[in-house]
Order: C-alpha cells, then sequence, then structure tokens
C-alpha cells in the first residue's frame, strides 16, 4: 500500500516528539523504503492473534509503537459505543514503555483504561476475564520465546477476534493517518487479578460439583509440581490449591536437572517414602510451559505420553460430555500425528475432531499438540494447560476413591495399545535447512529392504511449537502399513520421525516389528541426510 505524505509527516513527527527516534525527514523516508522491502517485515492473523514477525521501527507491518497505535485506535473508531472500556496487558518479555505509550496515546473522557494489579499474567487470564468481567476489548501482548515472533490477542464481545476480523483490522490500521499526541501520563486504574482467581473457583465448583466430580477437600491425592515458569507456579498451584488438593512444590534447587535426571529423582524418594506420603501425580512444566505428567502405577512412578492422556482423559470424560451435550457443536483438535488408536477411539465416541490446520478459537472440547493442552470452562481455546492439568487430578482423585482404579485403567489402555507398535526418533537441526523436505518423498517410491512409500501427505503448517510437514505410508510384504508423520519441535530444534503400525499379531511378536522400524528410520533418515548434506545434524536422542 502506497503511504499518503501526510501520514508520513504524522508517523515522523511522532517519533521525533516523543525521541523515539532524531533523524531528517529524508532519512526517515529511506528508512521506511527500506523496510517495506524486508521479507521479515510481516504481520499476518493467526489462531493466535495478529502475529508480527519483527520489532522494525519503520514498517507498519512490524510490532513497533505506531503500528501498535494504529491497530488500538481503529479497532475502538470501529465500536459504535460512546464511552468505551478497554483492558491491556502483556506478558515479561514485551518492552513495558511500548505498552505505556499505548495507554497514554488512547486514555479520554470516554475510553477507560484498565490494567491488571501485577506483572505476572499471561493468556488464561486474559482470556478467562474475557469471559467473566463486561469490559468493551481486551488486548493482550506477547513475545513467543520458541519464534522470536509477537502475538497481539484482540477479545471483544468476550471472543478473540478470529482470522477474518483480524485481517479486516490490519487492513483498516494501514489505512491509519492520523495524528498521534500522547497524553503526560497513564490514567489507567487497577483491576485485582485475586477477584478474578475468586470468581474462577467459583466457576470451577459450579461445574464440577453438578457432576459430584468435586468434593470439598482432596486429602487422598497427594500431589508434587516443578514448575520452571513463575506464572504456572503461581496460576496451577493457587487453582489446585483452592479446589482442596494437596500440593507440595518441589524445590528450584532442581532447576537445572533435565527430565530425566528430575524423573529419577522423584523414583528414588518414591521408593523411601511411607505409604502416606507417596506421590500420587508429578506435574511438571518446563522454561516454555510446556507440561508433563507421571502417575503411581503400582507405587511405580510412570510417564504418561501425550496420547496416553488423551486415552485416559477422553475416556473418562466422555460421559460427562454427553450429559452436559457438549458433544454436537464442540470437537478435539489435534496434531496429524495423534495415534491411529486415539482417532479409533474418538470414531468409536463419535466425537468430532478435525487438525490443527483448521484450529479456531472456540466449540474447542480439547485440543492439543506436544504437550500442551487446551480445556475451558466455556469451550475456548486456551493452551494455558490449568483447566486440562485440574481435569486430570479429578480423575485421578475420583480413580483412586475407587479402590486404586487408575491402576485397573492404566492396564486396560496398555492393553488397548498393545495392538500398535510405536518408535520415534529425533534429531537436532535447523528449521530452515528443511524447507525443501515435503519434495523428499513421492508416491510409489521405492526403498531398499522391501520397503515402499505408497502415500504421501503435505501438510507444511505450523502452529507455535510445530511445523507438520508430511506423513507418509510405507508398505512392506511381511509387516502392513507404516505411518510416519514428520514434523519440527521448535522448542527443542529438532527433527521428529513418529512411527505407528497396527497389527493385532505384535500382542506377542514385538521385537520383531522394532527391528523393521529401525531399519526403516535408518532408510528415511539417508534419504533427509541428503538434503541436509552441507548442516548434518547431529543425533541427540532416540527412543523407542
Amino acid at each position: 500500500m502506497k503511504m499518503t505524505e501526510e501520514k508520513l509527516k504524522h508517523w515522523h513527527s511522532f517519533y521525533t516528539n516523543e525521541g523515539i527516534c532524531f533523524i531528517p525527514f529524508a532519512e526517515f523516508l529511506e528508512n521506511i523504503k527500506k523496510a517495506s522491502r524486508k521479507s521479515t517485515n510481516q504481520a499476518r492473523a493467526s489462531y493466535n492473534g495478529i502475529e508480527f514477525s519483527s520489532d522494525d521501527l519503520f514498517s507498519q507491518k512490524s510490532l513497533n509503537i505506531y503500528s501498535l497505535i494504529a491497530i488500538t485506535k481503529t479497532l475502538l473508531e470501529n465500536s459504535k459505543t460512546r464511552n468505551k472500556t478497554i483492558l491491556i496487558g502483556s506478558d515479561k518479555s514485551v518492552d513495558n514503555k511500548l505498552l505505556s505509550n499505548l495507554k497514554r496515546s488512547i486514555s479520554s473522557k470516554r475510553i477507560r483504561v484498565l490494567e491488571y494489579n501485577t506483572e505476572e499474567i499471561n493468556e488464561f487470564i486474559v482470556l478467562n476475564t474475557s469471559l467473566d468481567v463486561k469490559i468493551d476489548f481486551y488486548l493482550y501482548l506477547k513475545k513467543s520465546l520458541i519464534n522470536n515472533k509477537y502475538y497481539l490477542k484482540i477479545y471483544q464481545n468476550h471472543c478473540m477476534l478470529d482470522l477474518q476480523q483480524q485481517r479486516d483490522l490490519l487492513l483498516q490500521a494501514n489505512e491509519f493517518d492520523k495524528e498521534i499526541i500522547l497524553q503526560n501520563y497513564e490514567n489507567t486504574a487497577k483491576l485485582k487479578i485475586e477477584k478474578f482467581l475468586t470468581f474462577y473457583d467459583l466457576k470451577l465448583q459450579n461445574k464440577f460439583q453438578s457432576l459430584n466430580q468435586l468434593q470439598s477437600g482432596h486429602k487422598n491425592l497427594n500431589i508434587k509440581t516443578f514448575l520452571r515458569v513463575p506464572q504456572d507456579e503461581y496460576f496451577l498451584n493457587t487453582i489446585l490449591i483452592n479446589q482442596g488438593f494437596n500440593i507440595k512444590k518441589i524445590s528450584n534447587i532442581y532447576v537445572e536437572l533435565s527430565d530425566n535426571y528430575l524423573f529419577g529423582f522423584f523414583k528414588k524418594i518414591q521408593n523411601l517414602s511411607n505409604k502416606s506420603q507417596i506421590t500420587d501425580i508429578i506435574i511438571v512444566g518446563d522454561k516454555k510451559s510446556r507440561f508433563k505428567i507421571y502417575f503411581n502405577i503400582k507405587n511405580k512412578l510412570i510417564y504418561i505420553s501425550n496420547d496416553e492422556l488423551l486415552y485416559l482423559y477422553i475416556n473418562f470424560y466422555f460421559l460427562t460430555w454427553k450429559k452436559q451435550n457438549k458433544l454436537q457443536d464442540n470437537k478435539l483438535i489435534i496434531p496429524h500425528h495423534t495415534s491411529q488408536g486415539i482417532i479409533n477411539l474418538l470414531k468409536t465416541f463419535n466425537i468430532k475432531y478435525s487438525y490443527l490446520e483448521h484450529i479456531e478459537n472456540k466449540n474447542i472440547l480439547l485440543a492439543n499438540f506436544l504437550d500442551n493442552y487446551s480445556s475451558n470452562l466455556d469451550n475456548f481455546l486456551d493452551f494455558s494447560n490449568y483447566q486440562f492439568i485440574l481435569e486430570i487430578c479429578l480423575m485421578a482423585e475420583s480413580y483412586k476413591n475407587n479402590n486404586n482404579l487408575l491402576d485397573y485403567k492404566y492396564l486396560k489402555m496398555r492393553k488397548y495399545f498393545s495392538d500398535y507398535v510405536f518408535a520415534t526418533y529425533t534429531f537436532r537441526t535447523s528449521f530452515d535447512v528443511l524447507k525443501n523436505i515435503d519434495n523428499l518423498f513421492v508416491p510409489m517410491q521405492a526403498l531398499r529392504w522391501g520397503f515402499k512409500i505408497v502415500d504421501v501427505n503435505v501438510f507444511n503448517h505450523s502452529v507455535e511449537y510445530l511445523h507438520e510437514f508430511i506423513q507418509l505410508k510405507i508398505t512392506e510384504k511381511r509387516s502392513g502399513i507404516y505411518i510416519i508423520n514428520i514434523f519440527y519441535d521448535y522448542a527443542n530444534e529438532s527433527l521428529v520421525l513418529k512411527q505407528e503400525q497396527h497389527s493385532s499379531n505384535y500382542k506377542v511378536f514385538k521385537l520383531w516389528p522394532k527391528i523393521k522400524a529401525r531399519v526403516l528410520n535408518h532408510l528415511l533418515l539417508m534419504e533427509i541426510k541428503k538434503l541436509l548434506s552441507k548442516n548434518t545434524p547431529k543425533i541427540v536422542n532416540k527412543k523407542d
């Protein structure tokens, strides 16, 4: 879009008056032209909010104070409401001065600006505030620790703007050409986060008590939490404690331990504990707010994988969803590498599901990818994990009070998955060298040792932590069909190959198909390494 001279002069004057940069107008214009040619300067609609790829000062497609004010003022001007209230917040990675200037730009007699009384906020708080408190607009700005992109979430009428609304707002904001004058001070009111948490607890009690799932005082379930993000520790522990669970926080002296060493430490402590002190659940959250859950099964701590958690969760809550008439309008959102066992379970229960590329912000029973889970009281998208973990604890409490039924349910789940052979292989590499991987394999491509690719599904789409490349279906005369999903884990900077094969014969003969899975993996890695010949990745992890 060609900018008007008036717009450019207003932009330059604003930067000069606020001391953002002191350069002549001609130099300012040259910087604008350079910024417009950079491919990294992009703003687009996403399920996670308006996504900015950079923070270039001279691009309206980047996150800077000018683009932020243009979007916010356009949003407010589109509203026909005479007097407006707007709540503004961010995570700690966002510069405070950016939000301070935004508040100063919109404060007026008819626009009331609110902010939280603490910096310890995240998307969970903003989403649930938007659902429970009558405020016209909610703005939440965050920076992803995974891809270093910025995301602006905007809520209106208790819902986040959908993709089309985000696109329309971006187009309208590009036309913004008004003079910007900031107030001398922030005129804001504080919203107490403690009141929100109290109200949220009441909502939880109303929901679960009606289903006889929430009882006063969960003294039978012993939970340990080790959460590396302060917001996770505060919010999750507060929610669990307020619902009556026994919570013990693991000391921060273990913060530098890897999950494997941490788990080993927990197992030793468990073996030394007396029966009354044995931990039932351990919840571990990493620095990127991804969670792992460990159950006490027959007095042994066992890590519950993504697919296993889904199986237990769906089986336990299916009747609840059915009683609440949740199945008609809501669905599960899953990645393509979800086990066929889970997909078959959803089909058996007649539960609607779709994949991550079709993700929406509402009508969500559950969404998940790479140890992230969205479960929300009002079925909105919320990857904070908190309510999902609460519901897992409620499930475990219910089973424990019913003759330790969790052991039985776990064994039943293992029997269900005994028809499947899984193999996951991971190696470190940068995402940039994988751009052509979706062209690497084609249908009817013959591999060595009798393997043949019979089908290739190309996805090539990203969510914040995950990029799904392709799914291969490969046959071998005596082994049936292998399903291999190839995806990239941004958090661990790793390419992942997840294999799965289904056959009832594997209940007895597990070793031979595992050997074949290793052979197939080797063949696929050889093809991939040809693509990465200039940057051969270092293999850091391999497990079956």
